[in-house]
């Protein structure tokens, strides 16, 4: 089959993205294939699978037997009920972390031998991820943003930047990174400010 390229952009919608995975695989069986993605929130981490290599079949079979539940990760609210759910959204800023999401999407990315946005780059593949910066009020594109933070994107781990981007503020705890300056920053859900973010790739187009 001759494979026509196109790019892909993923919107959040909780679990409702598993859809993705549907759509993509109508893309797929159409003779379409990604070569540059984009995901917000649930979005991210279709994009991220997709842009590691995943093919629709691995990503089905995966998102079948895979525990949604997981997604919750550990914490007092899983111990504690109401009352560890009031403690961590009052001195952690959410209810649920997002360590296991982060580990499971590290965990998938790894069996492709990707880890860091360099790693696609040098594969010749686009990923950007959107991400919400509570503390200046402002949309975040990952991983070009992250020079902001004094961070290095081709080094930075996808896992963590979908765990960024999924981030549900008061659901799930925000990431925190520091700037140049020191100063903290909290890091929630990209769709909170582009759930759906076409732009990002019209110069690809």
């Amino acid at each position: 089959m001759l494979w026509k390229s196109c790019c892909g952009v993923f919107e959040g919608g909780g679990v409702r993205g598993i859809g993705h995975v549907g759509a993509a695989c109508a893309m797929q069986e159409a003779g379409y294939q990604f070569t540059d993605l984009a995901g917000s929130s649930a979005g991210a981490i279709a994009a991220a699978l997709l842009a590691a290599g995943y093919s629709c079949d691995e990503l089905k079979k995966e998102m079948e037997s895979l525990d949604y539940m997981k997604f919750k990760g550990k914490g007092l609210a899983s111990h504690f009920g109401l009352p560890g759910k009031a403690f961590s959204i009052v001195f952690r800023l959410g209810i649920y972390n997002t360590v296991w999401l982060e580990g499971w999407v590290g965990e998938m990315l790894k069996e492709k031998g990707i880890y860091t946005f360099g790693d696609l780059r040098k594969k010749g593949r686009i990923l950007k991820i959107t991400a919400s910066d509570l503390t200046d009020r402002r949309l975040l594109i990952l991983p070009d943003d992250l020079k902001d933070f004094g961070l290095d994107p081709d080094l930075f781990s996808i896992a963590r930047a979908v765990r960024m981007s999924v981030g549900i503020p008061v659901f799930f705890q925000p990431v925190r990174l520091r700037d140049k300056d020191g100063r903290e920053h909290l890091i929630v859900d990209g769709g909170l400010l582009s759930n759906y973010p076409l732009w990002i790739l019209d110069h690809q187009a």
